[in-house]
């Protein structure tokens, strides 16, 4: 990839995210949901008498990395795009 020209960098970029970042999140994103659903249902807290509160918000941010690293994969997939039409910068 360092070796490689800005074009094949794009297309690499373009479909890494496509082929690899998209999947992974999809998955990720659905294997989480019912576990952070389920945590939801009942409020869940530490098991531990002096553990942190509130476990259950703490498990939403699975959800929540799901979302920012998807955000990133279209930054990256719409910046590549863009070099490969001829709109640098």
């Amino acid at each position: 990839y360092e070796s490689a020209g800005p074009r094949l960098r794009a297309w690499v970029d373009a479909l890494g995210a496509n082929v690899l970042l998209f999947p992974s999140v999809g998955v990720l994103f659905c294997q989480a949901l019912p576990y952070v659903s389920d945590s939801w249902k009942v409020f869940e807290g530490s098991k531990d008498g002096s553990g942190l509160e509130a476990v259950f918000i703490q498990k939403t941010l699975i959800l929540v990395f799901c979302g920012v690293l998807a955000l990133q994969g279209v930054s990256l997939l719409l910046s590549s795009i863009s070099y490969l039409r001829g709109r640098r910068g």
